[in-house]
């Protein structure tokens, strides 16, 4: 489908940035988890690519709310919860992702010690 090439076209896009030395950030991966759930028709390949592009921000640090909420948004609530709950720790009364996660997002963790 047309949808499904704009998609893919995005997912270039996503690898000609890399290529020419610029990193993604947390904008970038929320713009991409918007495409998919606007583009990619609900099934096993729209949830591979949700899956390829949120473990790409999570494995980069760019994992920021904007991006948690789009992944919940597109994604399936099996896929959130095996990626994201499943992966999270509680914290009084909230979850937490692992702070691997967010270590690139400018002011995410309001309690990291140390320096950059």
């Amino acid at each position: 489908s047309q949808k499904m090439d704009i998609m893919l076209m995005a997912l270039e896009t996503l690898d000609e940035i890399r290529e020419l030395g610029l990193t993604p950030n947390s904008t970038t991966y929320t713009a991409l988890l918007e495409a998919c759930d606007s583009l990619a028709p609900i099934g096993q390949e729209r949830q591979r690519l949700l899956e390829n592009i949120f473990m790409k921000a999570s494995e980069a640090g760019y994992v920021d709310q904007s991006v948690l909420e789009a992944f919940k948004n597109a994604a399936s609530t099996y896929l959130y919860a095996k990626l994201v709950v499943a992966q999270s720790r509680q914290v009084e009364n909230m979850k937490v992702v692992p702070e691997n996660w967010t270590r690139n997002v400018l002011g995410f963790s309001a309690n990291s010690k140390g320096g950059r």
